[in-house]
């Protein structure tokens, strides 16, 4: 098994491969196909938005196998996700859980626009962080809201009674991140 800070670690090296043209696609040939067919053990688990643009496989230059990818409008914890980030965390050995927002998400827009008729329940999980970035009267509203977003979807899933105690025993770490869609760069936020 692979630490969690490990894991973050290869994450954060993927994604610099990524940003700097030195991808080298790992992991995704005929033999990493035929080693994890019987059973899978990715070392993370990456909640992100449904955006064509964000891809954690190539962000993070990773292959078959390596990523526990769950993708939903605006990033958002509900309980199917949280079962399945369970899923990874206690079944699968994954041990990083990054909960990565990104530039220009389009539903976090719409929350901020108050034009999210056709998304209403993911809306309502993304407006406590909307409402709370207008609050702090911060400049770029937009990105923030984004970054709050991810911070307080992070915090739902770290603030589960299962994680938590993950946590506790050094099992998983749980952080959240902030996609620039034009540079690449995913950061991992405070």
């Amino acid at each position: 098994m692979v630490t969690p800070e490990k894991a973050l670690e290869l994450l954060i090296e993927g994604n610099k491969r990524y940003t700097s043209d030195q991808s080298i696609h790992p992991n995704r040939d005929k033999e990493r196909r035929k080693s994890i067919a019987n059973k899978q053990a990715p070392f993370a688990v990456i909640l992100t938005c449904s955006d064509s643009r964000v891809s954690p496989e190539i962000l993070f230059d990773q292959g078959f196998g390596d990523l526990f990818v769950i993708r939903v409008a605006g990033n958002v914890v509900t309980p199917e996700v949280m079962e399945s980030i369970l899923f990874a965390a206690k079944c699968l050995g994954s041990s990083c859980i990054l909960v990565m927002g990104h530039e220009k998400c389009g539903a976090v827009e719409a929350v901020v626009k108050d034009a999210a008729d056709d998304i209403k329940t993911i809306a309502k999980h993304i407006k406590p962080s909307v409402d709370k970035a207008k609050e702090l009267g911060s400049e770029n509203l937009f990105k923030n809201s984004i970054q709050l977003n991810a911070k307080t979807m992070c915090s739902l899933v770290q603030n589960h009674p299962v994680i938590k105690s993950l946590i506790d025993q050094n099992k998983v770490s749980v952080k959240p991140a902030y996609l620039d869609i034009v540079s690449g760069v995913a950061e991992i936020l405070p």
